[in-house]
């Protein structure tokens, strides 16, 4: 049998606890900023709704202000009790409205454990890769070309899509580079990988510090038109600052390879 638990948000940080029903007496305190949850907000395993509840009365196991049940009653495995106030894939029906070669949208209904259904609209991208091209004069080539999702010229690391059937990550990046650059490398670091947008978009980032560059070129895109910039990378970290460089996977992509490098030994990367 799991251990009984509370889901407790707190009201200093709005951290959510996941405390075990045995350790209230202990006067648990919040993970994040150690405030006590002595006056907590409990969520009702069985409609989700948040109860504001004294310590004093957690003693009497109190009752879900809305739908009457037993806030303590419903036993939860402690390493499943974060899963259980989400939905699973079998909770979503979506339909596809749009599809294009590198992206499709769907809208869809969430049921959520508590009953309650959402309306969502979701892009559903291909994989990408962004690379950090370093010389070994310790510049970095960024490009600048024209997006017309905002309507202007954007400076950027060089990036693209996975669209090349089952070409791997580092495949990926290396044809970009060459592509967007001329440039081709021989030292290929991973940096990180992650989604860009999760908000409404599973589009998923591979992040990659190039080195020890040579002269590589390939053909870009027909719709792909760059200027090619090269720049000390302290000087680029400026241009964030100064607002010059605007995209975010560019500006990820350069702390972390600033940060590499630095943590590199006697620049020996």
């Amino acid at each position: 049998m799991g251990e009984e638990n509370l889901v407790i948000r707190c009201l200093r940080c709005g951290t959510k606890n996941r405390i075990p029903s045995a350790r209230l007496h202990d006067y648990p305190v919040c993970g994040q900023c150690h405030a006590s949850l002595d006056d907590m907000i409990i969520h009702c395993l069985r409609c989700g709704t948040k109860n504001k509840i004294p310590e004093h009365r957690l003693h009497e196991k109190p009752l879900c202000g809305v739908c009457g049940a037993a806030i303590v009653a419903e036993k939860t495995p402690f390493n499943d009790v974060s899963d259980s106030l989400f939905p699973s894939d079998d909770d979503i029906q979506e339909k596809q409205v749009y599809q294009c070669s590198i992206f499709s949208v769907y809208e869809g209904e969430i049921r959520f454990p508590n009953g309650r259904v959402a309306h969502q609209s979701r892009i559903d991208h291909l994989p990408c890769i962004a690379v950090v091209p370093i010389d070994k004069e310790g510049r970095v080539i960024l490009v600048k070309q024209y997006r017309y999702s905002v309507r202007k010229p954007l400076i950027e690391i060089p990036a693209g899509n996975m669209d090349k059937g089952n070409e791997s990550p580092e495949v990926c990046a290396r044809r970009e580079l060459s592509e967007e650059t001329g440039y081709g490398a021989n030292r290929w670091i991973p940096l990180y990988e992650g989604y860009l947008l999760p908000g409404y978009c599973n589009e998923y980032m591979y992040f990659y510090l190039a080195a020890d560059l040579y002269p590589a070129p390939l053909e870009p895109d027909d719709d792909e038109f760059f200027e090619i910039l090269s720049v000390p990378i302290d000087e680029a970290m400026e241009m964030i600052k100064a607002g010059k460089i605007i995209d975010a996977k560019t500006a990820l992509g350069l702390y972390m390879a600033r940060d590499y490098l630095k943590n590199a030994t006697h620049g020996n990367y």
